[in-house]
């Protein structure tokens, strides 16, 4: 590939080892991804996005705290980065630790206010938790930055469903069905 002459003709090539790690992580080939983001960073220490980004590959791996370690590497680099919060809080998530991804995704949307994702997968903590009123704050939220967001209708459904408000959790299913009539849950 043209990453790699790249690499040939110039080995401490930090965009080149990073893009080489982006083409591998791209083909699901996370071992190599790993090691061309390593290189990346051995030549460029500060490179938030080469910090996040190997915080990915090591996610996708199933190493979570060597994925938390790098994307608060990326955060002591650049405190502002919403990606590397989102991201922190998601690994926090699956690892079960609710309290700090709602701090994460909350920091997050402090520096990214439109982020679906991140009011998004806050709704979910939050859903978690039985915090219902917070959730649904977050999932209408979604729905009016991107009102083709799939599972923010559904997961809106669901809260009505609890709230006990089952023709509002109806319209929000149908809703769900007008957008992608095969989305699974919802049928």
């Amino acid at each position: 590939t043209e990453y790699k002459k790249a690499i040939e003709l110039k080995s401490n090539y930090a965009s080149a080892f990073f893009n080489l790690g982006n083409a591998y992580m791209s083909k699901g080939l996370l071992k190599p991804a790993v090691e061309e983001y390593c290189k990346s960073l051995s030549v460029n220490p500060n490179s938030v996005e080469a910090h996040i980004n190997l915080g990915n590959a090591y996610d996708n791996l199933g190493l979570q705290d060597a994925a938390i370690e790098e994307y608060k590497r990326a955060l002591t680099l650049n405190a502002n980065s919403g990606e590397a919060h989102i991201n922190l809080g998601t690994t926090y998530f699956n690892k079960g630790l609710k309290d700090e991804a709602m701090l994460e995704y909350k920091k997050a949307i402090e520096i990214m206010p439109n982020s679906v994702e991140a009011h998004f997968n806050l709704g979910n903590v939050y859903l978690i938790r039985g915090a219902l009123q917070e959730a649904m704050i977050e999932y209408k939220k979604v729905i009016s930055i991107n009102p083709k967001y799939i599972a923010g209708h559904y997961n809106l459904g669901v809260i009505y469903q609890k709230l006990g408000n089952l023709n509002m959790a109806i319209s929000c299913w149908k809703q769900t069905l007008k957008i992608d009539s095969k989305y699974a849950p919802a049928l």
